[in-house]
């Protein structure tokens, strides 16, 4: 009798082969996975850095225009803390974003930065501008909504050498040298900082007015020396 003849796979071989195959399936979908969780975090990076550098370049050219208009009190710019986050308000001979009655740019405005809290942990950063200059500077215009992933937002002043959290035009009766801008914004689980120095473009006192001094005239000698 002819010996038939065994092709097939034993149990052992079919365990092996599922095994490995199981293994090189295991390793892909990891390199997968890490691959889309690099490509997410590349884009988020690169997403936040685009956000946080336009900010910046928004709240610079602002604060370089900021201007000695003048108001009663010497009420031009003033920086206070909120919590850790500062608000600014100041007059700026920058461009108006909104248009005036009649459609035209405002070359000097009311603007002001400050943080609205969101329903979680993070903040929405408010741009006010008011075209029209009134006797409060500090309040009234209309505010637009510029990012709502925002952490914190802080200033610091630099005045010859010294540096401060707030600002205050009336007291100082002058502007900052420049302005130091810390940004905080909200990337995944993490805070990416933006910083920025920004000098203060235009003359930081109001001149003082020169007093004119008379000379007072010599009297004549009578005896003729």
């Amino acid at each position: 009798m002819k010996k038939k003849n065994n092709t097939g796979f034993t149990l052992i071989e079919v365990l092996i082969a599922t095994t490995i195959l199981s293994i090189i399936l295991t390793m892909a979908y990891s390199i997968l996975i890490t691959t889309l969780n690099s490509r997410n975090f590349i884009e988020a990076r690169a997403h936040t850095e685009r956000v946080g550098n336009r900010l910046l370049n928004f709240i610079s050219k602002d604060i370089q225009g900021a201007y000695m208009y003048q108001v009663e009190d010497n009420r031009y710019f003033f920086a206070r803390k909120q919590g850790k986050n500062t608000r600014v308000d100041f007059i700026s001979n920058t461009d108006s974003i909104l248009l005036a009655p009649g459609g035209n740019h405002s070359d000097l405005c009311e603007i002001g930065y400050l943080l609205k809290k969101n329903r979680d942990d993070t903040f929405r950063i408010i741009r006010r501008e008011d075209f029209f200059i009134d006797e409060d500077p500090f309040s009234g215009g209309t505010g637009i909504k510029l990012y709502d992933e925002v952490m914190s937002f802080e200033l610091r002043f630099y005045d010859e050498g010294k540096i401060s959290s707030v600002w205050n035009s009336k007291e100082k009766k002058q502007l900052p040298q420049a302005v130091e801008i810390t940004l905080g914004i909200k990337q995944g689980e993490e805070v990416r900082l933006f910083r920025r120095t920004v000098p203060i473009l235009v003359s930081r006192k109001i001149p003082q007015k020169k007093t004119k001094t008379t000379k007072t005239p010599q009297k004549q000698n009578t005896n003729g020396n």
